[in-house]
């Protein structure tokens, strides 16, 4: 095979799932006779959720290791296994993105499955909440949230925010956490830009220092859940319609996310 045409089958290769225009299964024929097109749809299907559930049931975007280990080649064996896998793939797992041009961008250059994305989680870093925001509450044909995610039904955001100042009275600053400006901002973009089917939950996550985590565990058990030693979360509070919001707290010493 000469040079050039060895590229541009790698580059060919390289483009599954980016686009219906490149990608192979939009061209491959329709194999009627193929022995697994010949198992029922219950088992294909079966067989389909296997290799395209990422190992932790989620899906980061941009990530290092194509598509997170799910194995993506099996929607460029032919049209018909495109088009009965492709929408497994984004109902079996989670999508994990961190900026909002990183959700926009995957919707217009991923396969036309890409809209049955059910299950979203975003990863929001204070100083980038303005961009999120603005994304959040655009009505643009092109890009917002409402547009991209039609078929939204959970969405978890997670805010990462600077610290938690704890007062002399902890219990007081554990009751109007939800006051934050920011977490109130975010939740006000959202209001109405989802769609109608989807719950909405913000996480405000910050860190702190174990003898506070040790000190709610011990003073507040009813209102603040310490889920493990590092870490604990309050209840879910509603803070506007389908939108609710919780605060967790995270130890210092982890290497968690924040």
């Amino acid at each position: 095979m000469p040079p050039e045409a060895a590229k541009d089958q790698v580059m060919e290769e390289d483009c599954i799932l980016v686009s219906d225009k490149y990608a192979v299964a939009s061209e491959a024929p329709v194999l009627s006779s193929s022995c697994f097109l010949g198992l029922p749809q219950e088992i294909r299907d079966e067989i389909y959720a296997y290799c395209l559930t990422a190992p932790q049931g989620r899906i980061s975007w941009p990530a290092r290791s194509p598509m997170n280990h799910v194995t993506s080649g099996l929607l460029a064996s032919c049209r018909q296994i495109h088009k009965e896998a492709g929408p497994i793939l984004y109902n079996k797992n989670i999508f994990v993105f961190n900026h909002p041009s990183d959700l926009n961008v995957f919707r217009h250059i991923m396969d036309r499955h890409s809209r049955e994305m059910c299950r979203v989680e975003l990863r929001l870093r204070e100083r980038d909440l303005r961009m999120w925001t603005s994304y959040f509450s655009s009505t643009h044909a092109t890009r917002s949230l409402i547009t991209d995610l039609p078929n939204l039904t959970n969405l978890d955001i997670h805010l990462r925010h600077n610290a938690w100042s704890f007062g002399v009275d902890l219990e007081e600053a554990m009751r109007t956490w939800h006051n934050n400006k920011p977490l109130k901002h975010l939740c006000l973009s959202l209001e109405g830009k989802t769609p109608e089917h989807a719950q909405t939950t913000v996480i405000m996550s910050m860190r702190t220092g174990e003898p506070q985590l040790d000190y709610l565990r011990r003073n507040m058990p009813e209102a603040f859940k310490v889920l493990t030693a590092d870490y604990a979360r309050t209840n879910l509070i509603e803070m506007r319609a389908q939108t609710y919001a919780s605060l967790e707290l995270v130890s210092s010493k982890t290497n968690a996310w924040l």
